[in-house]
């Protein structure tokens, strides 16, 4: 018995695959995630695993929010997801200790500078590695890769043995 998701071959729901596109089209993400029981909501592991090549070899980066912790416990468990679509972790990310201390009720920023320095390193990193990667996935084949990317770019593993016979 197949349950709902697991068949490759069942349409997904109109906003899933609405998602898909999105993601499909991306070079970078941001993911936002609370903490929750010390680690990443069920919302967000749901929409994790109803994709694979959208998330392949892209950087990822990520905003958690909490308590004292600031939501640490749900990036260090998405951190050790992601390497295995392959896509890249980077080093930097926001983390939102006693969030709602740090934005009004109208859920802007009481200090958008102390935002800045870390928002401008999420993304300095994820700029830098985007472009390597597009350029990656659309030239050269991933070794080891067993499923096709979403946006159509670089061949399976599969396709790699003519490539390296040639070498």
């Amino acid at each position: 018995m197949e349950l709902a998701g697991n068949d490759p071959h069942a349409e997904p729901p109109t906003d899933v695959a609405r998602l898909g596109r999105r993601l499909a089209a991306a070079d970078a993400f941001v993911l936002v995630t609370p903490v929750y029981n010390r680690s990443y909501s069920a919302a967000l592991k749901t929409a994790i695993d109803w994709f694979y090549g959208e998330w392949a070899l892209r950087p990822v980066s990520f905003i958690s929010y909490g308590g004292t912790t600031g939501g640490l416990t749900s990036i260090e468990h998405l951190r050790g997801i992601f390497p295995e679509f392959p896509s890249v972790t980077v080093k930097n990310f926001i983390s939102l200790p006693d969030f709602w201390t740090r934005f009004d009720h109208d859920g802007h920023p009481v200090d958008s500078e102390a935002l800045r320095t870390p928002a401008t390193a999420v993304l300095d990193e994820l700029a830098w590695w985007a472009p390597l990667l597009r350029r990656a996935r659309s030239t050269r084949p991933y070794p080891g890769l067993d499923f096709a990317l979403a946006d159509g770019q670089a061949s399976p593993a599969a396709d790699l043995a003519p490539a390296a016979a040639e070498a």
